[in-house]
């Protein structure tokens, strides 16, 4: 995820496709969903959002299908997250898989991403005009970033909150 992030996608999601490759051909269950995850995060930040979605969606159903639940809420967040940034938004979608991530994810205890799920409904809310419900969002997650020191989504926070819609 570091290589796509930092300008290197072609490389960190040739990275993920091989490891999702190895881990097939070795019979590996266990925990493919979160790689596969990964899989469709990385071409989600490539700006290829249907790869990301069938990846989502196969990551969804390996996680379900293996009793993974924690796996499940990183899945289902992935799923809205391109949802919600597809041209134009799939409102629908995006507010029901964010909102079972972020169910699931409080269920589990998952406060990491209990609050990006948090920054993944405002961001929509935001783009939709909905400014109540963004700053609602928004104020909920950053005390738990803080308390966990999670600079990364505090530094996006602040850009959320003062970039031109």
């Amino acid at each position: 995820m570091i290589y796509t992030r930092s300008g290197r996608a072609d490389a960190g999601i040739e990275l993920i496709e091989r490891a999702v490759a190895q881990a097939e051909r070795m019979g590996r269950v266990g925990r493919l969903s979160l790689i596969v995850t990964h899989l469709g995060e990385a071409y989600f930040f490539a700006g290829r959002h249907r790869d990301a979605t069938v990846q989502a969606e196969r990551a969804m159903r390996l996680a379900v299908d293996h009793g993974e639940r924690g796996n499940e809420v990183y899945a289902e967040r992935l799923v809205g997250l391109v949802a919600a940034e597809d041209d134009p938004p799939r409102v629908e979608v995006a507010r029901h898989h964010l909102g079972a991530a972020l169910t699931l994810a409080e269920t589990l205890e998952m406060r990491p991403l209990v609050a990006r799920c948090r920054l993944a409904l405002g961001r929509l809310a935001r783009r939709l005009g909905e400014t109540d419900t963004a700053r609602r969002h928004f104020d909920i997650a950053v005390p738990p970033l803080e308390s966990m020191q999670m600079r990364y989504w505090l530094d996006r926070l602040v850009l959320e909150r003062v970039s031109p819609t």
